[in-house]
């Protein structure tokens, strides 16, 4: 068996394969098997039978994580040999301790022959037994990556061509023959990229992925993904298959794609691509909490998802998004003078209002004739020593300077901002979900249209993006 047919095999998403040398590890111990390797749509299992007198381990009670993972190899149909590097214990083990089924994703083909060979070595091979006086070839330095995605939600409009464009480094291609179809991604080194190794070649792809993730609103989690470094494989990664749906709360649109390709709108979506990637390469704290935020964005926002969690997890990734902007912006440095103090007159005295208060409940304690007075100045205490100088309402308009938006759009988002509060306020302690009218559930799809804008429009922002987006998913308009 081929790579290659294997992962056809996988793609078809129904079939059973049979693999033999296994050898597992977990916890310093070494186990042997062979076993049947069954492909289902959106999961690989393995089912292991030990050789001889050998048994599993017994099963650990409580919390599992990924130190509990085994680590696992083995051949298919005789030839096709791969690694595990995380296997799961899906089912529990037989009574005899010999049979064990694993859940493998991803597995990692092992390449041989001319895959595992570099330009230099693959010269010699095929050069062999002739003159000495033969030509050296230079060694080919180039990085490739390419990537399959299962019939992944890519704009419709733009189907059936091949789009190019660039990232720093790398030359990109993003090809479906039709909306029904897989998509297929690859990336080119450009002749002057010089790689600092596979660390960096890797964050890179994974960037240009969590770029398009956003750009389309659907996890880009491809079932296959090779990376060579000249003419060798470096790895070729199998995933089990599963259809990728697409958000509704995206910041773009069939719509539009159609528009920009009929010439009505000027929008460039491989800018939206080299800018995101650009961003998400940077591997900085900023740049994974707004991935990780993303992700948990497009969960929210499955079909599968009742609306009012949805709208739960929104109210709380807009208010995360705020705080962490803040924070990795460093917004409030931008307030304070070379001394540490607040350069705003109000935030001076709200911060000798706070000490005086603070110093004058202490002394309140200090005279309390009762433990039970104490308790009470002692809540107070708290409560004054927990008052921020920036309010989320304070840091949101900081956030909002930082990008220097119009009038308009200033507005729009302040307006966002008061949807938002309420919208919060009122889910989070008032709201009776078993007596909602229509006009209720109207304007709740209304009030998470928008606060799902206001997260898309900050972060194409904070990308650097600027350029026509829906700042509402419900009116569709765009500017």
């Amino acid at each position: 068996m081929t790579a290659d047919e294997f992962v056809k095999i996988a793609r078809g998403g129904s079939d059973k394969l049979r693999v033999d040398s296994i050898i597992l590890t977990f916890g310093g111990q070494e186990f042997h098997g062979s076993g049947t390797m069954q492909i289902e749509q959106g999961e690989i299992k393995l089912v292991v039978h030990l050789n001889g007198e050998e048994k599993f381990p017994d099963p650990k009670v409580g919390i599992h994580t990924k130190r509990d993972t085994w680590q696992l190899k083995g051949v298919i149909e005789y030839h096709l040999e791969f690694r595990c590097d995380r296997a799961m214990v899906v089912s529990p083990r037989d009574m005899f301790g010999k049979w064990q089924t694993f859940g493998l994703n991803p597995v990692y083909l092992i390449h041989s022959g001319l895959d595992a060979m570099s330009s230099h070595e693959r010269h010699a091979f095929f050069t062999q037994g002739e003159s000495e006086s033969q030509p050296i070839v230079n060694e080919d330095n180039s990085v490739c990556f390419t990537a399959l995605l299962q019939e992944y939600p890519f704009f419709e409009p733009l189907c059936g061509k091949k789009w190019e464009g660039e990232i720093e480094g790398f030359n990109f291609t993003l090809e479906k023959e039709n909306d029904a179809a897989d998509l297929h991604v690859i990336l080119n080194s450009k002749q002057d990229y010089a790689s600092a190794g596979e660390t960096e070649d890797e964050n890179k792809f994974q960037a240009f992925m969590s770029a398009l993730a956003f750009l389309t609103g659907a996890n880009a989690w491809p079932y296959r993904i090779e990376h060579r470094r000249g003419r060798r494989k470096i790895s070729d990664m199998i995933r089990a298959t599963g259809r990728l749906s697409r958000i509704s709360h995206t910041p773009f649109s069939n719509g539009l794609a159609f528009d920009a390709v009929v010439g009505n709108k000027n929008w460039n979506f491989q800018d939206v691509l080299k800018k995101g990637t650009a961003f998400f390469e940077a591997n900085s704290k900023l740049s994974k909490e707004i991935s990780n935020l993303l992700f948990l964005f497009r969960e929210a926002d499955a079909k599968e998802v009742h609306s009012d969690i949805t709208m739960i997890s929104l109210c709380a990734l807009f208010e995360n998004l705020v705080q962490l902007l803040f924070r990795e912006l460093k917004l409030e440095e931008e307030t304070k003078n070379s001394d540490g103090t607040y350069k705003d007159t109000v935030l001076q005295f709200f911060i000798q209002a706070k000490e005086k208060l603070k110093a004058q409940i202490n002394q309140q304690i200090d005279l309390a004739s009762t433990t039970i007075e104490g308790e009470g100045w002692k809540r107070m205490s708290g409560a004054v020593g927990s008052a921020a100088p920036f309010t989320i309402r304070e840091k949101f308009q900081a956030v909002l300077k930082h990008f220097q938006l119009d009038e308009q759009w200033r507005k729009e988002m302040e307006n966002s901002f008061k949807t938002w509060h309420a919208v919060r306020q009122h889910l989070f302690h008032y709201k009776d979900r078993t007596s909602q009218s229509e006009d209720d559930l109207k304007k709740a799809i209304l009030d998470q249209c928008q606060i799902a804008g206001t997260i898309n429009f900050l972060i194409l922002k904070l990308i650097g993006y600027s350029g026509l987006m829906r700042a509402n998913s419900f009116w569709g308009d765009y500017r």
